[in-house]
């Protein structure tokens, strides 16, 4: 994760000069899926540069506590805030109300400062982050970003090579 965030942040801050001259950022959107959700939101909320927008797909935030219609089974609980905890700094897996895991938390930066207008966020009912993707979507809104939320039952399906195609 701290290479695709390295890179990105390269990108949003122009520092590469091809880029820097004929890039459009006013165009530019940042996406991601699952963790990489959670990524796009931060580099956007961290960046000085505006861009168009953003499409997280199945975000990974989670918090301490359980909101309405959370996962309260405490030994699947306790395995994603242990997974939280493995992948992050020491500094923001200290506290599974950090910003960079809940964007809604209190204290949390208001997303009002995020680095865009538009946002797409798609969430899946059976997905245990469900309902703070939700949460994050209504925030979103309340914060007066224009956001639209596409919900299904299951995962969106991504077909990454094409050998994995059904011949006809």
């Amino acid at each position: 994760m701290n290479v695709v965030f390295s890179i990105t942040n390269r990108i949003l801050s122009r520092a590469d000069p091809w880029l820097a001259e004929r890039g459009d950022y006013e165009r530019l959107f940042v996406a991601g899926d699952s963790a990489g959700a959670n990524t796009a939101h931060n580099l956007t909320m961290k960046r000085g540069v505006r861009i168009e927008g953003m499409i997280l797909a199945h975000p990974y935030f989670w918090g301490a506590t359980p909101i309405d219609g959370e996962i309260k089974n405490p030994l699947v609980r306790l395995m994603l805030d242990w997974a939280w905890r493995v992948v992050s700094s020491d500094e923001i897996s200290s506290s599974l109300d950090h910003p960079s895991i809940n964007p809604v938390a209190e204290g949390a930066p208001d997303l009002a400062g995020l680095g865009c207008e538009r946002a797409m966020v798609f969430l899946a009912e059976l997905d245990p982050w469900h309902f703070r993707g939700r949460a994050y979507y209504e925030a979103l809104t309340e914060s007066g970003k224009e956001a639209a939320v596409l919900q299904s039952t299951c995962f969106i399906l991504r077909i990454r090579r094409r050998s994995w195609l059904p011949r006809l």
